[in-house]
């Protein structure tokens, strides 16, 4: 059983590079029901997840590189890539800060796992975690690679309803929307 929050994370109060890290690549056999595949470092892993939000059943498999890499032939959509930070915090809890790459540079997240429902339910984020958003279904990992876009719009424009900024319109161009935040803070395009 996975039973975590997950949260949208605008800054940082703290070096994040002090804490360990793993790059990380995951990718998806299928979306229904989600079968990911995921490189961390060195290790290999098939996942399968059950439907929820907060709460859902995952199991776990370990690969061979050669399984994985097999495997990665037969997945849908472009990987998922990022850093993940696993920082230490109240409770003994992690903290595991996503920084992600390529279609999704510039988005954020904040993850934290519990042992059960209660103790998720109970929990007081840290204010630098951000805008609880683990029953958003378009923070899913599964809905970000789909949609890569829509999340960064969607986060452009909630961070700039938190941090007065000037937001330009968004533009229609050959190659699609663009978004842009003035004052040196995002620009998505």
């Amino acid at each position: 059983m996975e039973i975590e929050r997950k949260f949208l994370t605008k800054e940082l109060p703290f070096d994040i590079t002090a804490y360990p890290c793993k790059a990380i690549t995951q990718a998806y056999l299928s979306f229904s029901p989600t079968i990911r595949i995921r490189r961390s470092n060195a290790d290999y892993i098939l996942t399968v997840k059950g439907k929820g939000h907060l709460a859902r059943e995952e199991f776990e498999l370990p690969l061979s590189e050669e399984e994985y890499n097999r495997l990665s032939l037969k997945t849908e959509g472009t990987p998922v890539c990022k850093k993940r930070y696993l920082v230490p915090i109240e409770g003994n809890l992690t903290a595991e800060v996503d920084i992600y790459e390529g279609e999704l540079q510039g988005l954020m997240t904040t993850e934290v796992e519990f042992s059960s429902v209660e103790a998720a339910e109970k929990f007081v984020a840290p204010a630098w975690f951000g805008r609880d958003v683990s029953e958003e279904k378009a923070y899913k990992n599964t809905s970000l690679l789909r949609n890569p876009k829509g999340a960064l719009i969607q986060s452009s424009f909630l961070i700039a309803a938190a941090y007065p900024v000037t937001v330009m319109p968004m533009k229609q161009t050959s190659r699609g929307g663009r978004v842009c935040i003035t004052d040196d803070m995002i620009r998505y395009s």
